[in-house]
C-alpha cells in the first residue's frame, strides 16, 4: 500500500512538472517576447525591432535632432551627412562633430558602419531598400521625420516617428512632451488662420536660394507636400504651386513668364548647402544681404509685385530638413503673412524653447542667421542676431 502512495505520489510529481515546463518558456523565449517589439515606419511598412537599442548611427540634422530632444545622445556612435553637416557644425553639433562618418546619406560607407557595430541606423531617406540590402544584421529605419502633415499632424508620419523612436529609446515621456509642445504650436497658428477667407491669403511662390533643384529651370515650386509648402498653407498664404499638377517630387520647374503671370505678393527662398550663408555657424548676414540683391535685380521680375514691394525672403534651410516638423517655419510665416493675428508670437521665442529642449546652450540673440530680412518683434529681431539694426532691409 506505501509503495502503491509512493508512486502516485511521483506521477502526480511528474504530472505537474510536465505541467510547468509546457506552460513556462524555454530559456531566451520569454525575453525576446519581451526585447523585440513591432513598429510601422515612415514607409508604413511593419519592422520588427530588438531591444535594447545601444548604439546608433544617424544621418542628417533631422534624426540628430531628435536623439538629443529625446536625451539619448550618448548611444550615438556615428553620423551620416554631407561635407557641411558634423564635421564642420562645431555650433549645432558640438556632441556629435568628433564622431566617425560613415559617408553621406545617398552614398555610405557600409563597411564603416559594420565597423561601428550599431543595432540602428537612423536613415534620412526613405530609399531604405539598398541599406537593408547592404547591411544585414542591423536596423535600417526611416522614421519619417520627412513627411510632417501640418494639417493633421495626429495621423502623420512624422508623429508616428518620434512616438516609434520613443519606444525603441525608453524616452516615451520625452517624447510625448516633444509632441505636445509641437502640436501645441500648429494649433495656435490653425485656430487664428483656419477661418481667413481666400481673398486674405497673400499668394506665395517658394523656391530655392541660391540655385533650384530641377535642372534645367533657373525657377522652380516647392510642391504642395512639401513641408515649406504645408507650413505656408497652415500660416495663411495661397501657394502658387497649388495651381500646378501635383507631384511627388520635391520641386517643379516653372519658367519667369509663369511667375510673371501668377504675379507673387511674396516670394519665400529656401536656402540650402551653405552653413557660411545661414544657419547656426555663421552670425554674418552679409551673403543673404548679397544674393537677395541679385535676386530683386532680375531684370525679368522688375514688375513683380513681390519684387516691387521688396517681399523677398530668405528661410534657413534647417526650417524644412530639421526635428521641428514645419513648425518654426509655420511660426514665422505666420508673423509675416498676418502681423496682426499673430501680435502676441515671437517666432523666436518658439526657436528658442526648441533649442532649450534639446539642451543645446545657444544664443539666438547674439548668433544665427534663420530668416532674412528679418522680423521685427517687441524683444528685438526675429532670425537675426539683435545687433543689426531694426531697420534692415
Amino acid at each position: 500500500m506505501k509503495i502503491l502512495k509512493r508512486i502516485l505520489r511521483l506521477l502526480c510529481s511528474f504530472l505537474i512538472l510536465g505541467m510547468i515546463c509546457h506552460i513556462s518558456p524555454l530559456p531566451g523565449q520569454e525575453r525576446q517576447k519581451q526585447d523585440q517589439i513591432s513598429i510601422i515606419d515612415g514607409n508604413g511598412q511593419t519592422m520588427q525591432v530588438n531591444l535594447p537599442v545601444e548604439r546608433i548611427v544617424v544621418e542628417y540634422t533631422d534624426n540628430a535632432e531628435l536623439v538629443r530632444l529625446l536625451n539619448q545622445t550618448d548611444k550615438v556612435v556615428g553620423v551620416a551627412g554631407y561635407d557641411y553637416i558634423f564635421q564642420k557644425c562645431r555650433r549645432q553639433f558640438p556632441e556629435f562633430m568628433l564622431l566617425p562618418s560613415v559617408g553621406y546619406p545617398w552614398a555610405m560607407d557600409y563597411e564603416a558602419v559594420f565597423g561601428l557595430d550599431p543595432d540602428l541606423v537612423l536613415t534620412f531617406t526613405s530609399q531604405t531598400r539598398d541599406k537593408q540590402a547592404n547591411l544585414p544584421g542591423i536596423v535600417v529605419l526611416f522614421l519619417g521625420l520627412y513627411h510632417p502633415d501640418l494639417a493633421f499632424p495626429e495621423t502623420s508620419a512624422y508623429v508616428r516617428g518620434i512616438r516609434n523612436l520613443g519606444r525603441l529609446l525608453n524616452a516615451e515621456d520625452r517624447a510625448q512632451a516633444y509632441l505636445s509642445w509641437y502640436k501645441g504650436v500648429l494649433n495656435t497658428i490653425a485656430d487664428r488662420t483656419g477661418s481667413l477667407k481666400q481673398g486674405q491669403k497673400p499668394r506665395v511662390l517658394i523656391s530655392s536660394y541660391p540655385r533650384c533643384n530641377s535642372a534645367g529651370s533657373s525657377y522652380c515650386a516647392y510642391s504642395a507636400k512639401d513641408t515649406l509648402s504645408q507650413a505656408s498653407s497652415l500660416a495663411g498664404g495661397q501657394n502658387l504651386v497649388d495651381l500646378l499638377p501635383v507631384t511627388n517630387g520635391v520641386s517643379l520647374p516653372v519658367d519667369s513668364e509663369w511667375v510673371i503671370r501668377e504675379n507673387p505678393d511674396i516670394i519665400l527662398l529656401h536656402a540650402v548647402d551653405d552653413i557660411q550663408a545661414s544657419g547656426y555657424e555663421t552670425d554674418e548676414a552679409l551673403w543673404l544681404e548679397r544674393g537677395l540683391a541679385e535676386f530683386m535685380a532680375r531684370p525679368e521680375l522688375i514688375g513683380v509685385k513681390a519684387i516691387k514691394d521688396k517681399k523677398v525672403f530668405v528661410l534657413d534651410g534647417h526650417f524644412r530638413n530639421d526635428a521641428s516638423g514645419g513648425a518654426l517655419a509655420a511660426a514665422y510665416l505666420a508673423v509675416l503673412f498676418h502681423p496682426d493675428l499673430f501680435k502676441d508670437i515671437d517666432p523666436e521665442a518658439l526657436h528658442r524653447e526648441y533649442l532649450e529642449m534639446q539642451g543645446l546652450a545657444y544664443d539666438l540673440d547674439e548668433h544665427g542667421i534663420f530668416f532674412f530680412p528679418p522680423l521685427a518683434r517687441e524683444k528685438g529681431l526675429a532670425g537675426i542676431p539683435n545687433r543689426y539694426p531694426r531697420s534692415i532691409k
